[in-house]
C-alpha cells in the first residue's frame, strides 16, 4: 500500500460517496436536460473536481475547467460517438446491448483517466496511455454491468430520481441502462480514481514534475488532447444552443 493511501484511508470512502451523489444528481438533472445531452456530465465533472480538491487540498481554475470539459467530452464520446462508430463501422444492429455499453464505458473511462493522469501524474507517453487504458477496462465492465442491470436498477433510478413516470412505463432498454450507468459507472469510476492516481505525487511533495500540470507544461500530446476536449465541448454547446433557440 502506498504511503498516501495509508495516510488517507477514508479517501476511497469519500470518493464512493461523491460518486453516488454525482449519479443521483445527474439523474435529477434529466428533469431539465435530455438524457443524451452531453452537458449532463457537468455534474460528474464537478464531482471529480471535488475529489481532486479533497485529495490535494487545492484545485486550480485550470484543473476545474479541464475536468468539467473532459467529463462532457467523455459522455459525448460514450453516448454519441460509440453508437456511431460501432453501428456504422462494425455494423452492430443494436446500440443498447451489453457489448455496446461495455465499449461506451471503456471509451468514457479512457477519456476521464487520460485527463486526470495528464494533469495529476508525472507519467507521460506510452506509460500514461497504458495506465489509462488498463483502468478503463474497469469502466468497460461497469458499462456492461449497467446494461445488464438496467431493467431493474435503471427503472428504480429513473422513477425515483429521473424524468420517467412511475415504473418506467414506456422506457426502452437503452434509457433504463443509461440511468443504471449513472449510478454504477459514475460510482465505480469515482471509487477507483484514488487508486489510479499516484499518491506519492501529491501537491507539496518533493517531485521533479510540477503538478498539476499547467497548459504550458503539458506535452504535445497533452495539449492536443485538451484542445480536442474543449473543441468537443464547444461543438456540442453550439448544437445545444442552436436547438434551444430554434
Amino acid at each position: 500500500m502506498n504511503s498516501r493511501l495509508s495516510q488517507s484511508p477514508t479517501l476511497p470512502t469519500i470518493a464512493l460517496f461523491i460518486g453516488i451523489l454525482s449519479a443521483l444528481l445527474t439523474a435529477e438533472t434529466t428533469h431539465f436536460l435530455d438524457l443524451v445531452n452531453p452537458f449532463l456530465a457537468v455534474v460528474f465533472g464537478a464531482g471529480l473536481t471535488l475529489l481532486v480538491w479533497v485529495r490535494n487540498k487545492k484545485c486550480s481554475v485550470w484543473v476545474f475547467l479541464s475536468l468539467i470539459a473532459s467529463s462532457v467530452a467523455s459522455y459525448s464520446a460514450a453516448v454519441w460517438g460509440t453508437p456511431f462508430l460501432v453501428g456504422r463501422i462494425l455494423g452492430s444492429a443494436s446500440d443498447s446491448d451489453a457489448a455496446m455499453f461495455a465499449i461506451a464505458g471503456f471509451v468514457g473511462a479512457l477519456i476521464i483517466n487520460m485527463a486526470l493522469l495528464l494533469l495529476l501524474s508525472p507519467e507521460a507517453g506510452l506509460r500514461l496511455l497504458r495506465r489509462a487504458a488498463a483502468w478503463a477496462c474497469v469502466g468497460a465492465f461497469l458499462g456492461f454491468l449497467a446494461s445488464e442491470l438496467g431493467e431493474h436498477l435503471g427503472t428504480v433510478i429513473a422513477t425515483v430520481f429521473g424524468n420517467l413516470s412511475r415504473g418506467g412505463m414506456g422506457a426502452g432498454h437503452e434509457t433504463l441502462a443509461l440511468y443504471s450507468a449513472f449510478l454504477i459507472w459514475q460510482t465505480g469510476m469515482a471509487f477507483l480514481i484514488p487508486f489510479m492516481l499516484p499518491y506519492s505525487t501529491s501537491f507539496g511533495a518533493d517531485q521533479t514534475v510540477s503538478l498539476p500540470r499547467s497548459p504550458a507544461r503539458l506535452s504535445s500530446f497533452g495539449k492536443l488532447f485538451f484542445v480536442a476536449v474543449f473543441a468537443t465541448v464547444l461543438l456540442f454547446g453550439f448544437f445545444v444552443a442552436r436547438d434551444h433557440y430554434r
